[in-house]
């Protein structure tokens, strides 16, 4: 039998970009829908693609070959499964929570295929068939858990193979990250979920509900199921999910399709679709659909405030940070390095302070090639530039070329630790407004400086 529950139909919640220090969340457009429906079980599941399987098989194969360890009953802190249609691998951008100084230690602890590690295209198992988003099965499932005095583990079922990718003591850097630990409310609890077929299930019913009520004036209808071949993924979490978007609280099933990191995907925006069910009733709760930069590579450029290099005659707002990059790619082989950044990957933007507002227009840099020093760069009438300065404040690059513009003075300049990069305004500028790196494509460079406030 199939029943809904009448109820009145939701209005979308906007949330705007977000870009914290330390943390790394890009979201363009996030929208929020709640309260979708209760549907029972009804119809049988079509079987996995070949090779597949759903949660409840894969988990039951893992904690009983890996009963060896001990420590019985396993405590469950997290679990996702990954499928795709084509040669897919996970893009960096599914990780931008995390910075490459959060998850480089971490991820040097993990060894072989998961969902928490990076993999080649061509190492990852995936189906053509049409039941590859309708049997909620994967060809791939991590978990991380833990029992009665034990180290945590973290291990994947890869097409009936069973991998341990890592044992973590408690001084592990994993255990910082929010995959490797559970809050006891959000723990998973294989034995009491429903199955990740019942869940695609009550989603596919959840869906129709949903299509079947005329939406208010500008209102969207919410993505479809994809249908193969879509080029998309299928991530399902049936506890927190791990998302640019990440979602904490009680078991929930979340099942999320995006197609970011296939061939010519990568770019400032792609869209991800996430749904959520209640992990033991098959409720529907709320669905979001959001956009975020799509990239493989990451370099973080670390700006520490410091002195200036060298003195202007020019009245105007000059502030220095010094660079000290960080790096980190989920390509397999990787295709750059933390020697590879150059000034052509840099864009930059200055906020008056707030992140909803269009950005300060740039002036046309002040100073070139010709300029060896910061006293030979002038503070601009109305707007900015930048100045990239070596370690012993050499004149190197300047941005933008022209005003309004978002080319460098020279191309491809490199970029090391110990470079400064000099902010040059006029003197009207308000010392609250935001030096950042603006949103680009792959690979992705972030910095912010913060305010304009004297060090």
């Amino acid at each position: 039998m199939t029943a809904s529950l009448p109820r009145p139909r939701p209005r979308g919640l906007i949330l705007g970009i977000v870009v914290a220090i330390g943390i790394v969340v890009v979201v363009a457009g996030f929208s929020l829908y709640g309260n979708v429906g209760l549907f029972q079980n009804g119809s049988p599941y079509p079987p996995p693609p070949s090779g597949w399987a759903t949660f409840d098989t894969a988990w039951t194969a893992v904690a009983s070959d890996l009963a060896y360890l001990g420590g019985h009953p396993w405590t469950v802190d997290f679990a996702e499964g990954a499928a795709a249609d084509s040669p897919w691998s996970p893009p960096l951008a599914l990780w931008a929570l995390f910075t490459p100084n959060d998850w480089t230690p971490c991820e040097q602890q993990l060894n072989g295929v998961s969902t928490l590690t990076f993999w080649n295209a061509s190492e990852y198992p995936y189906s053509t068939a049409s039941d590859v988003y309708t049997s909620g099965s994967a060809p791939l499932w991590t978990f991380v858990f833990n029992g009665t005095y034990t180290p945590t583990f973290v291990a994947s079922w890869v097409a009936g193979n069973i991998t341990l990718n890592g044992v973590l003591g408690s001084d592990s850097p994993c255990r910082q990250l929010s995959p490797f630990y559970a809050y006891p409310y959000s723990a998973i609890q294989p034995w009491q979920e429903i199955d990740s077929n019942d869940a695609v299930h009550h989603l596919q019913q959840q869906i129709a509900n949903w299509n079947a009520i005329p939406p208010f004036p500008g209102e969207l209808q919410p993505i479809e199921m994809p249908t193969p071949p879509a080029a998309v993924f299928a991530l399902y979490f049936p506890g927190q999910e791990f998302l640019p978007a990440e979602i904490f609280g009680a078991p929930e099933w979340s099942v999320a399709y995006g197609s970011c990191g296939f061939p010519g995907d990568y770019g400032p925006l792609f869209n991800f679709t996430t749904w959520l069910l209640n992990a033991t009733s098959g409720y529907g709760d709320s669905w979001f659909e959001g956009s975020i930069s799509c990239y493989n590579s990451e370099y973080q450029l670390g700006l520490l405030p410091t002195p200036l290099s060298g003195n202007s005659t020019s009245p105007g707002l000059y502030r220095e940070w010094s660079v000290q990059p960080s790096f980190y790619t989920s390509a397999v082989p990787a295709n750059v390095s933390l020697t590879s950044l150059t000034t052509s990957w840099v864009r930059w933007q200055l906020q008056n302070g707030s992140l909803y507002e269009p950005p300060i227009a740039p002036a046309a840099a002040g100073c070139g090639p010709a300029d060896p020093e910061l006293s030979n760069c002038p503070a601009p009438p109305q707007g900015w530039y930048a100045v990239l300065l070596s370690s012993t404040g050499v004149w190197l690059d300047s941005y933008p070329s022209v005003a309004n513009g978002t080319a460098w003075t020279v191309a491809d300049v490199p970029i090391g630790a110990g470079d400064r990069v000099v902010f040059v305004g006029a003197a009207g500028l308000s010392t609250s407004d935001v030096l950042s790196t603006a949103f680009n494509g792959d690979p992705i460079v972030w910095g912010v400086a913060g305010n304009l406030t004297a060090p």
